[in-house]
């Protein structure tokens, strides 16, 4: 089995150890949410066994309550999320919508393989593209709703977890904080925009998002913020203290308040960049290749030089033989993603497009192998050989405009279009509740 698909199935998250911050002879955020005292910490309002929302004050925290399985994404979490999110949104008395997992370890592992075998046993494809479109418009929701948004950054992040956490308005790392894209080697793609947020990481250390994208390596802790995914950093009790004093605001914060206050209870002095000493060699095999052949050409011609020192042939060498074990498909599809955005696709024309791939690869072979490899690790045997044995026509394939294909007859509808009439009758309302309260 694949060494990358070997650490997302086995990961185990190992927190460091985190110091006390006064929390006025309260418990812990954490602790509450364990069910000590949830009393204090709001109550649960939605019925939902599979996403948890509290509410306390002006505050809500919307939280994946499936710990055992990782806090993985079903049908069900992304439809009630974004249920949720809609309802909460167009609430003007609540201020802050927080987004974290039950339990320690994982914020969320993505997509629920388990489901999506049984579902493609059932030639259940409606679900998985029900499962598919309500991710998508979860991650953009998340990041364009009016309501101020704030992550948890609490364990493993993956897809459209990942997307979520990192689109909100405040985002915290903590110490137990990882971010991975390792869908190539589950013969799937970073879908939920991540390729996007591969591509900022690509503007600010040349090639790091494609070298992300392409062998599945993770980033933790204070990385991060380095890399664009959270702009604020905290020890974990840190970040509890602060989700506890969010909780606790009991009269219309603006979000100035809320940012003064993640400022005041967050770390000020970030840690340098852990692997900085790597960024030139990632810059010199991921950055301005036209090609993923080309990228594995310059790690092959890196592991044979000689010339090279030999931390630098070991590290192209280990690298090459990561990327030898990973779908070739995958790799392509990946690559010309991140690529596209590299070339000035948006944000909005991302989620569309990764709708289109995720809607088609979920039907090819190297999909069903890459679940098979998860559920049984068994080792997968993927469809093309080699990079080059993909071609270009097939790669396009997955890219194209639906054209009324026989399993899908449209493009992703972000909310901003699906709700247009939703978000009228809810300004007209919201400014009725502001006349009413000033009253």
């Amino acid at each position: 089995m694949s060494t990358v698909v070997r650490s997302v199935v086995n990961h185990q998250v190992r927190f460091k150890t985190t110091y006390a911050v006064p929390t006025r002879g309260k418990e812990t955020l954490h602790d509450k949410l364990r069910g000590t005292s949830t009393a204090d910490v709001g109550f649960p309002v939605n019925e939902s066994m599979s996403v948890a929302v509290w509410a306390k004050g002006y505050t809500r925290v919307i939280q994946i309550n499936r710990p055992r399985e990782s806090n993985r994404i079903t049908s069900e979490v992304s439809r009630d999320m974004l249920h949720q999110f809609k309802i909460l949104d167009k609430n003007p008395m609540i201020q802050l919508i927080s987004f974290t997992g039950i339990g320690n370890g994982f914020l969320s592992a993505g997509y629920d393989a388990r489901e999506l075998e049984h579902l493609m046993d059932k030639g259940d494809y409606e679900t998985i593209y029900s499962l598919i479109r309500n991710s998508h418009k979860l991650a953009y929701y998340a990041g364009n709703c009016e309501t101020t948004t704030l992550s948890v950054i609490n364990g493993l992040m993956i897809g459209a977890g990942a997307s979520i956490a990192s689109s909100a308005n405040y985002s915290v790392a903590t110490p137990g904080s990882i971010f991975a894209a390792p869908e190539a080697s589950l013969g799937y793609f970073p879908d939920c925009a991540i390729t996007f947020l591969l591509s900022e990481m690509n503007q600010k250390h040349a090639g790091l998002g494609t070298f992300l994208g392409l062998t599945g390596a993770q980033i933790k802790s204070s990385d991060l913020i380095h890399c664009g995914l959270a702009n604020a950093f905290g020890l974990e009790s840190v970040a509890q203290y602060l989700a506890e004093r969010i909780l606790n605001i009991q009269t219309t914060v603006t979000q100035q308040e809320i940012h003064d206050c993640i400022v005041e209870t967050t770390e000020t002095a970030v840690p340098p960049l852990s692997f900085g000493f790597e960024l030139y060699k990632i810059k010199e095999h991921f950055s301005n290749k036209k090609s993923v052949e080309e990228i594995l050409q310059s790690l092959k011609n890196t592991s044979n030089d000689i010339n090279k020192t030999k931390p630098e042939r070991e590290w192209a060498t280990r690298v090459l033989t990561t990327m030898e074990q990973l779908s070739p498909l995958s790799l392509k599809i990946t690559f010309r993603a991140i690529t596209e955005c590299d070339n000035g696709l948006s944000a909005n024309e991302t989620y569309q497009r990764d709708y289109r791939i995720a809607s088609r690869l979920v039907k090819s072979k190297d999909f069903r192998q890459g679940l098979g490899a998860v559920l049984r690790g068994t080792e997968p045997v993927w469809e093309h050989e080699s990079v080059e044995k993909v071609s270009d026509s097939v790669v396009e394939s997955y890219f194209r405009p639906f054209e009324f294909e026989h399993d899908k007859d449209c493009d992703l509808q972000l909310p901003d279009e699906v709700f247009l009439e939703d978000q009228i009758l809810y300004q007209i309302s919201k400014r009725k509740l502001v006349e009413i309260a000033r009253k």
